[in-house]
């Protein structure tokens, strides 16, 4: 068995280096994502915790008193945009899935927390 070291942990083959080179691109794009957001809007208390096109989400008056995580598909309408407004607060496990292809609003998709795909 070959034993690949990577700082100080051990790694027991490609297949966790590769798995850990994954993990670290993803938490990279997240953090740059991030700071994206904060500097387009340095008075929102919201924060992204998935990449997705900051040029389709609007918050108004700079989301000033509006709070919580945001986790947002997006499947590369052009129609597609999440406003939200000024004191919203948005719980952990909400999930806003923006031109899913679905044009009536009347349908909700309800999936249990651990479907999710944040």
């Amino acid at each position: 068995m070959t034993i690949l070291s990577w700082g100080r942990s051990k790694l027991r083959s490609w297949t966790e280096a590769r798995l850990l080179v994954r993990d670290f691109r993803s938490r990279y794009h997240t953090w740059h994502m991030r700071v994206a957001f904060s500097k387009r809007y340095p008075k929102s208390l919201m924060w992204p915790i998935n990449v997705f096109d900051l040029d389709k989400l609007e918050l108004s008056d700079g989301g000033r008193y509006s709070y919580g995580p945001l986790c947002v598909q997006t499947w590369n309408n052009p129609t597609e945009r999440l406003v939200v407004g000024r004191c919203v607060s948005v719980a952990d496990d909400v999930f806003f899935e923006l031109g899913g292809g679905s044009s009536n609003a009347q349908f909700v998709n309800v999936l249990p927390p651990d479907e999710l795909p944040c």
